[in-house]
C-alpha cells in the first residue's frame, strides 16, 4: 500500500518516527523519490536488516498508464504502524511517498483541529477555494466518520 503525502501528514496523525527521519519541504516541493515506510513492511520486507538507505519499487505503479515506472524510492525513514484497513484488521504494509513524486489527479487534505471537525469544514473549504475555485471538494467529514 502507498500513501501519496507531504511533510505534515505524520504529525496530523500523530505516527510516530521510529528510526531514520520523515519526509521535508523539500522532498515534497522536489518530488524527491524517497518513502518513509511503516514498521509492517519493515519487518515483512527486512526482517532485522536496517531498511535506512535501500530502494523499494512499487510494481502497481509500472500497471498504471499515467504514472511512473520503473520508479525506485530511497527509505529515509520507518514510522510506527497505523490502522491502514480497519479497527479490527491488522495493519498492513505501507509506504509513505510525496504526493509530487507521482502525477496524481486527486489529492486530500487532512486537519487536526480541537473542535468538531464539520464545523470548520465551511472554512477549510472556503480556503481550498481561495487558492483555486475550480477544486471540487468530496467525502468530507471526520476521520472517526471514515474508519
Amino acid at each position: 500500500m502507498v500513501e501519496l503525502c507531504s511533510e505534515g501528514y505524520f504529525r496530523t496523525l500523530q505516527i510516530p518516527l521510529l528510526r531514520g527521519r520523515l519526509l521535508s519541504e523539500s522532498d515534497v516541493a522536489t518530488g524527491r523519490r524517497v518513502a518513509v515506510i511503516n514498521q509492517s513492511l519493515a519487518r515483512d520486507y527486512f526482517g532485522k536488516q536496517d531498511p535506512l538507505g535501500h530502494s523499494i519499487k512499487f510494481n502497481a505503479l509500472d500497471e498504471q498508464p499515467d504514472l511512473p515506472h520503473n520508479a525506485y524510492f530511497e527509505i529515509i525513514g520507518v514510522v510506527g504502524d497505523a490502522k491502514n484497513r480497519g479497527l479490527q484488521d491488522s495493519t498492513m504494509p505501507q509506504a509513505f511517498v510525496p504526493y509530487t513524486a507521482i502525477n496524481s489527479l486527486s489529492g486530500e487534505i487532512l486537519v487536526r483541529t480541537a473542535v468538531d471537525p464539520l464545523s470548520i469544514l465551511p472554512s477549510v473549504e472556503n480556503q481550498i477555494w481561495s487558492v483555486d475555485p475550480n477544486v471540487a471538494t468530496s467525502d468530507t467529514g471526520s476521520l472517526e466518520s471514515i474508519l
